[in-house]
């Protein structure tokens, strides 16, 4: 039985809709698409972090948000965040707080793509994907600076969103 190809919606500058291409496609070619990342704090407002599993291709062992993902084709990005959510912490959250940002990777020249970002409130227990998720943990933001200051292994959108919505400096 053939592996179904997950296909992505490709966009334009204003972030609509212009057409689908496979993942393969996308890190081929480097149209511009969406990624959803959810940030997750627990009741005393610290930020949920998640370590990427060690057989993860790209940034494997990198800190990360607590949830992210591609959207599918057809897919919002508040779908997208809850599916991510479901599958990686294994809890179903309530996303508020949307906000998008135009990113563009520095270590990959070319590679640009919208970042739908939310935020959830959930102190666990959570049900993690161990083939996606490596740890977990929630710091605060003093904390984070200093993982970042201390040169940890920041995925580089983690490292964009707490920089430019949530008042981190980078190291980079």
């Amino acid at each position: 039985m053939a592996m179904s190809v997950e296909m992505m919606d490709i966009v334009d500058d204003q972030d609509v809709v212009i057409g689908q291409a496979s993942q393969e496609e996308v890190y081929k070619k480097f149209p511009l698409h969406r990624i959803v990342h959810v940030m997750v704090f627990d009741r005393e407002g610290r930020i949920g972090s998640q370590r990427r599993s060690a057989n993860k291709s790209y940034k494997p062992l990198h800190w990360t948000t607590a949830a992210c993902g591609h959207p599918l084709s057809g897919e919002t990005y508040e779908e997208a965040g809850q599916r991510e959510g479901g599958e990686e912490l294994g809890v179903n959250l309530v996303l508020t707080n949307f906000r998008k940002i135009k990113y563009e990777d520095s270590e990959r020249p070319g590679l640009r793509r919208f970042l739908g970002v939310f935020e959830a409130v959930h102190k666990g227990p959570f049900n993690f994907n161990k083939e996606e998720v490596g740890g977990f943990l929630f710091k605060t933001k003093t904390e984070l600076q200093k993982m970042i200051d201390e040169d940890e292994l920041f995925h580089p959108e983690f490292r964009f969103i707490l920089v430019k919505l949530y008042g981190l400096t980078s190291s980079q």
